[in-house]
């Protein structure tokens, strides 16, 4: 997946010199007559992966920039995640994060064109010098969370997913408590 570079030094790392490398713009580039329902879908999982990445931070409400392009044309999508308050039939309340992608009146560019080439390399410039300091905050915050311990992230690798006995204990749980109580 394509990832966003900033310049070395970046103007948004801190005395170390070291960058955290936050996806907000994504690129999927194909060849002139290639499949751009190849490529739009591509982009799309692009972006719901990049989105789901802020919440599990919790960041929502922040725009995502897919740039799609075929030869030298490009268009732009951009999507955003929210939490959405949701009742079950019992009435406990809970919230789910909703990806939101917005591909209709999408700003296309055709960088062959002069202009297009101006509007889009100004677009690119407002992302990074507008957009990537809101979003840099935004990701200190979330690291200022993580280290804080004020946030905490549920274990979902396989092992904990499916945790494997360990040599000498049987599969079953209870047949692993049968030890006599001490007295």
């Amino acid at each position: 997946m394509p990832w966003v570079r900033c310049r070395e030094p970046s103007p948004f790392a801190r005395s170390t010199g070291r960058d955290l490398h936050v996806p907000f713009l994504t690129v999927e580039n194909k060849k002139e007559n290639g499949d751009l329902v190849k490529a739009g879908n591509q982009a799309r999982a692009y972006m719901a992966g990049v989105l789901r990445f802020f919440h599990s931070l919790g960041i929502t409400n922040v725009p995502v920039y897919t740039l799609i392009t075929e030869g030298t044309t490009g268009v732009v999508i951009f999507g955003w995640c929210e939490e959405e308050s949701r009742q079950d039939n019992s009435g406990i309340q809970y919230t789910v994060p909703v990806v939101h992608i917005m591909e209709r009146n999408a700003p296309t560019f055709d960088i062959s064109k002069p202009i297009d080439a101006i509007n889009l390399a100004a677009f690119l410039f407002r992302l990074l010098h507008i957009e990537a300091p809101k979003l840099a905050r935004l990701m200190e915050k979330a690291c200022e969370e993580l280290r804080g311990g004020t946030r905490s992230f549920v274990p979902w690798t396989q092992d904990h997913q499916n945790p494997q006995p360990k040599r000498g204990q049987s599969a079953d749980p209870d047949q692993n408590n049968s030890e006599e109580p001490k007295p």
